[in-house]
This record gives C-alpha cells, structure tokens and sequence, in this order.
C-alpha cells in the first residue's frame, strides 16, 4: 500500500510533520527527564533516595571513587572503550 504509491505522493503534510515533531518530543523527555531526576538524587546525603534531597553532600561521589572495586571496573570499561574506538573505524571502512 505506502510502497506502491508513486513518488510525488509520498511529501510530508504539516500535520504529519507536527506529529513527528511531537512524537520525537515525547521520546526525548522519556530519556531526558530521569537524567534530571536523578542527578540531584545523587547529591543527596540520606542512605536512601528521596525526591527532593533534605540535605546536599557528595557522599556517593566520594564511596564511588575511592572504592578499588570501582577504580578496577572503571579502567576495564576504559580500556574496552579505547580498543572499540581503535578498532571499529578501519573494520567499519573495510567493510564498506
């Protein structure tokens, strides 16, 4: 039916168009809106999450980089980052 219409009949109507825009609005607060909700959460000084923080502190901050555990994943997700990007690009042309 969409296939088998002619190539002059497939323009975008301005209602099609504020859908679109409205669609890709949608989705963007979808991913956009927790980052928001979440950032101030972790300043928070409480054991537990609350919305809004009673108190502002960089507890979390400090646990998260001065803990060996975390140091030890933080270099192995570096390291797998740093040989992707070395990697990928001349695979990627060469399969082009």
């Amino acid at each position: 039916m969409f296939l088998n219409r002619p190539s002059n009949d497939t323009r975008i109507t301005q209602l099609q168009r504020l859908r679109l825009c409205l669609l890709a609005a949608v989705i963007l607060n979808y991913l956009v809106v927790p980052c928001l909700i979440i950032v101030p959460m972790s300043f928070s000084d409480s054991r537990f999450l609350k919305v809004p923080p009673e108190a502002w502190s960089l507890r979390w901050y400090e646990s998260f980089l001065t803990s060996a555990e975390w140091r030890a994943a933080i270099r192995v997700s570096l390291r797998a980052a740093v040989f992707t990007t070395i990697i990928a690009p001349p695979i990627g042309v060469a399969a082009a």
